[in-house]
């Protein structure tokens, strides 16, 4: 069983609104693809909230998982997109999923041993959050690996929560922005490579994921290095939810045992293609067939 923590919440385009959030959407294309995965989340009581747990009532989830805040509104972002289908988020505050608690459905969760919990620092952008996420930390059983898909949002981390995110962190996965924001916090000025070699060493870390937009990706493992250019002639409606894609390749690739070579080129094609959907999340299911043939047995068991 995979366990994801963190935001649910619906996204704000200039002219639509879409259901967003990393982690929802790293479960989601996990549940799509056959996985058995759980999302800890928590909305308002709220017509926004009503709606978002419809959508997880619909795609399978268990309604045990989702929590709902009596006080705090459900969460939500405007998003701009910039000439180059960048997107610019401008994140509410102070929002349920802010309000996190490990409450018995939780507790039950993390004893059921996930083989893999995710989580990325949004969630721990307030006291109540990242002490809810020092709990999942504590309570979760040593067999557990995690994977911290960082997703630095402008005024959502500090150095203490980042640290800590990379301390737990078995497997990273961030960007080459992500990547210069941590040489800034921890110094140093290294090369990108050895930057990476760098936060793997400090931290334990098993294995790095470095995403690089327009220039591929990489993965760094404790046997080398590994890379993969851009996918080519795809039409890019945006960028929204392409590293939640990856992440969750990533984390199939990982549980499973696979070469990087074998998840570079799946997690490349995979997030590339939901760039060409508005929103992170495909417009039909029928998306995740080509991959379903690709993950092979799964024997990642609930």
């Amino acid at each position: 069983m995979i366990l994801s923590i963190g935001e649910l919440l619906f996204d704000h385009f200039p002219d639509y609104q879409r259901v967003g959030g990393a982690p929802f959407n790293f479960s989601y294309h996990l549940k799509k693809l056959g996985f058995p995965v759980h999302f800890i989340t928590r909305v308002g009581d709220d017509p926004e909230g009503r709606e978002l747990k419809t959508l997880l009532q619909v795609n399978g989830y268990s309604e045990k998982d989702l929590q709902v805040d009596q006080k705090y509104r459900s969460g939500k972002v405007t998003v701009a997109i910039d000439g180059e289908g960048v997107p610019v988020f401008d994140i509410v505050s102070d929002v349920a999923f802010d309000h996190l608690e490990v409450d018995q459905e939780v507790r039950s969760l993390l004893n059921q041993d996930p083989r893999l919990i995710y989580y990325g620092t949004l969630i721990q952008r307030t006291s109540p959050g990242r002490r809810f996420m020092q709990e999942v930390f504590s309570y979760a059983k040593e067999t557990v690996r995690f994977l911290c898909d960082l997703n630095l949002r402008p005024g959502c981390y500090s150095l203490e929560v980042v640290e800590e995110s990379l301390t737990r962190a078995d497997v990273l996965k961030l960007n080459e922005e992500e990547l210069a924001t941590i040489t800034s916090l921890l110094g140093g000025n290294y090369p990108e490579d050895d930057q990476c070699r760098y936060i793997m060493e400090r931290y334990g870390i098993e294995l790095v994921a470095l995403t690089r937009g327009d220039k591929g990706s990489k993965i760094h493992d404790q046997q080398g290095s590994y890379s993969i250019g851009p996918v080519e002639g795809l039409v890019v409606a945006d960028t929204v939810g392409a590293g939640d894609a990856y992440a969750s390749i990533l984390a199939i690739g990982y549980l499973g045992g696979w070469h990087p070579e074998r998840i570079l080129p799946v997690a490349s094609r995979f997030s590339a293609e939901i760039c060409g959907f508005k929103g992170g999340l495909p417009d039909t299911d029928l998306f995740y067939s080509k991959y379903l043939k690709l993950m092979g047995d799964n024997d990642i068991e609930e």
